[in-house]
């Protein structure tokens, strides 16, 4: 998936009462911009209650990241996501570093390390990429500007950068 959603908001206001009737929605991109929802059958993500925080980070060190939905009230629910489809890029934490990926044949693949991901939740300082099936450059933007590229392999499932 390209972009997960899953938020209720249980109880904004007596008044209003609850509102937790959502479900999750996972968004995959179609590679021209737009994106395509999928069926909860399609995704296999399946969330009801009030969600009130989702987080993505690689979970068991299998270089596969999973996604972590916080329920209120509720264990957590994690989902893997990609198995061995991914890049997982490990960075220092510094927030506003920005990494991209570029090889031939595949569309430039852009993220930027942040904090803050969501409420009272934090992904992990890993980036993750479609692996390359051809050589490719991965370039680095530090936050104080200085840029260094890296060139990759194809099927490489892990890069760790260190500062």
């Amino acid at each position: 998936p390209d972009l997960a959603i899953a938020q209720n908001f249980f109880s904004p206001q007596a008044e209003t009462g609850r509102m937790d009737g959502g479900l999750s929605l996972v968004l995959s991109g179609k590679g021209d911009g737009n994106f395509r929802a999928l069926s909860p059958a399609e995704s296999g993500v399946v969330i009801f209650g009030d969600a009130a925080g989702l987080s993505m980070a690689d979970h068991d060190a299998d270089g596969s990241p999973g996604l972590h939905f916080a329920i209120n009230s509720a264990a957590v629910r994690s989902f893997t996501v990609a198995p061995g489809k991914l890049l997982s890029v490990e960075l220092p934490v510094l927030p506003g570093t920005r990494v991209s990926l570029k090889g031939k044949g595949a569309p430039d693949q852009l993220a930027e390390l942040h904090v803050g991901s969501g409420y009272l939740s934090q992904s992990a300082p890993v980036l993750f990429f479609a692996r390359p099936r051809e050589p490719a450059l991965l370039e680095v933007r530090w936050p104080d500007g200085v840029k260094k590229a890296y060139s990759v392999r194809p099927g490489t499932p892990r890069v760790v950068l260190k500062r």
